[in-house]
């Protein structure tokens, strides 16, 4: 499927095979695409997080003004929920993860 039809629709992440979907803001997705941010923190459920983890292999990023996107190969994706537990809410049950790729 089109990434540009998969970004410009629809919640902020979705899983479609073995790419997740994510939109930025356009200041965010220029760092993003041109490297000098290779990534990207991303608050998913519990369940989304499992599927990233067994099945996600790449990256599509969508301008959320433009509906550009870009697609790049994921290296291996980082939970980084229990650093984040001192400004977590106690009732916090999602996992905030880090999504990065080779510039």
């Amino acid at each position: 499927m089109n990434g540009l039809l998969n970004c410009a629709r629809g919640t902020d992440m979705k899983v479609i095979g073995d790419t997740a979907y994510f939109k930025s803001v356009p200041y965010q997705f220029y760092q993003e695409e041109s490297g000098y941010t290779p990534n990207t923190i991303r608050i998913l459920t519990k369940q989304e997080f499992l599927k990233c983890k067994a099945d996600v292999v790449k990256i599509t990023i969508c301008n959320t003004e433009t509906a550009e996107s870009f697609t790049r190969d994921l290296l291996p994706i980082k939970d980084v929920t229990k650093f984040m537990e001192p400004i977590l809410k106690d009732d916090f049950e999602g996992k905030v993860c880090i999504f990065s790729w080779r510039a």
